[in-house]
């Protein structure tokens, strides 16, 4: 995933659709979690489930894409059933 870092350093933040097409084109991977921030940006989280490569990139109402981070082992974690006060 060094790659991804050099990419978006020696870039800044690019065309969102140039982000998603270069993660794709890389690593596979897809959006797979999306939110909007209390300051009305969206974190998007793009996920390759085969080999667990992600992507965080944080995307500017300008359709500006900026890479936050990203690594390997994605997992989902499901809380364990039982009794709880929430």
């Amino acid at each position: 995933m060094i790659s991804s870092i050099v990419f978006a350093a020696a870039l800044g933040c690019i065309p969102y659709q140039s982000a998603l097409d270069h993660f794709w084109e890389q690593w596979e991977e897809v959006i797979t979690y999306s939110a909007i921030t209390n300051n009305g940006l969206i974190l998007e989280t793009l996920v390759n489930k085969e080999t667990t490569t992600w992507t965080m990139l944080l995307v500017r109402p300008d359709k500006m894409a900026c890479l936050l981070s990203s690594g390997d082992g994605w997992r989902v974690v499901i809380p364990p059933l039982g009794d709880d006060d929430a």
